[in-house]
């Protein structure tokens, strides 16, 4: 079902919000990335990585640039300083025209004027999941399963903020589903092979 899904582009919004939680894999803490459209609350990209460095903030990105058309106007992210040098490396290789990114990085949650809260709430809903689970056996689980759950949230979960529709009906990607939303998308992904 990713793969079915990953081919579809979302019509997003001018903001993306970049963040990392710590997850537990085989009881060692590992970083679990994730890129949020704000108009949409479209999830665009996610990555798992053992550090938080510049090469694993890049990582991050590079995913959401395959995932899209178009670059975000501002991308914004909390004070981690891996993520300026990141955004620099991977918008400054492209067409200055094509990808001019404002990196906003936003001093705390509570800040009025830019914050990055839509992403900070997606992982309060993440964790919610990955509390029951206690952990994940490995790095591949850890991925498969946030890969996954990027599926479900973007296109099985209804949204209060978006009046009851999945951030893929907001993207603009009618898949027109049946009420059985997870049977119908399973179908419709078996029938792509």
């Amino acid at each position: 079902m990713n793969n079915y899904v990953n081919q579809f582009k979302p019509e997003l919004s001018e903001a993306w919000h970049l963040d990392e939680q710590n997850i537990k894999v085989k009881g060692k803490w590992l970083w679990s990335w994730n890129c949020l459209d704000e108009g949409t609350r479209f999830m665009i990209a996610n990555a798992i990585t053992e550090k938080r460095n510049v090469n694993d903030a890049r990582q991050v990105l590079q995913n959401a640039l395959n995932n899209v058309e178009d670059a975000p106007e501002f991308l914004i992210t909390d004070g981690l300083r891996a993520y300026e040098k990141a955004v620099k490396k991977e918008f400054g290789t492209r067409s200055r025209e094509e990808f001019a990114v404002k990196h906003v990085r936003a001093k705390s949650l509570r800040e009025r004027r830019q914050n990055n809260n839509l992403i900070e709430r997606f992982h309060e809903t993440f964790r919610e999941r990955d509390k029951v689970m206690r952990g994940f056996k490995s790095k591949v689980s850890a991925k498969e399963l946030t890969e996954g759950f990027r599926t479900y949230y973007n296109f099985i979960r209804p949204h209060q903020a978006l009046n009851g529709l999945t951030p893929s009906q907001v993207a603009n990607i009618q898949l027109n589903l049946d009420r059985n939303k997870w049977l119908s998308l399973l179908k419709r992904s078996l029938k792509s092979r």
